[in-house]
């Protein structure tokens, strides 16, 4: 059994909080939150098992890992935990901010082109390896910074879909036409109408 602690604490998803594995600071553990309602935990299992679909596929043909992996389910003292890889920038070794943040906090060396250069790329890979987000907000997506400064922007939450007929899985004309619904529903087209999206909520 895994024994998690408030310091282990780090982040809070939609259903699950999220904690740094106690004994391998690359890992993480996501245990579903005790208020989460049924259609919640519903939703959380049906991502589970998209999940260790993935892990079927091989991610060798990946131009880079662009989604966090699975790696096991274990017992902890909050409840079933899924044991996830965690992301880290390559520089500082801290864990990679989100997508949310960075359209919120722009520097001079995260602009919003650069943003945008690194988000297209995460969509082309997507659509490329048919690889389905219910979910596609901005904090579900880490920006880890690389060794020579690029972003690799990885989805860390929301995978998946409940198509009782999964041609997603298997045809790129449908899983295109499904990932663009998503950054429609979610104003994630353009990273700039995102980021107006994102500075009115905060300024309410």
């Amino acid at each position: 059994m895994i024994i998690l602690n408030k310091d282990d604490f780090f982040a809070n998803g939609f259903c699950q909080k999220c904690y740094q594995h106690p004994e391998n600071p690359n890992l993480c553990v996501k245990v579903v939150k005790n208020e989460a309602t049924a259609p919640t935990v519903n939703r959380h299992n049906n991502e589970i098992k998209y999940y260790k679909k993935l892990n079927k596929r091989n991610s060798k043909r990946y131009k880079y890992q662009f989604y966090s992996k699975l790696i096991a389910t274990k017992s902890t003292n909050l409840g079933v935990g899924q044991v996830f890889e965690i992301v880290r920038d390559d520089i500082t070794n801290d864990i990679s901010k989100t997508l949310e943040y960075y359209l919120l906090n722009l520097t001079e060396s995260i602009t919003l082109d650069k943003l945008k250069s690194s988000f297209k790329i995460l969509v082309d890979l997507m659509v490329k390896h048919r690889i389905i987000v219910t979910d596609l907000r901005p904090q579900n997506i880490c920006c880890k910074i690389k060794q020579d400064g690029e972003i690799e922007m990885v989805l860390i939450d929301g995978l998946g879909h409940r198509d009782f007929i999964p041609l997603v899985d298997w045809f790129s004309f449908f899983s295109k036409k499904k990932i663009y619904r998503r950054l429609d529903k979610y104003k994630m087209r353009d990273l700039e109408e995102q980021r107006r999206f994102l500075k009115e909520k905060q300024s309410k």
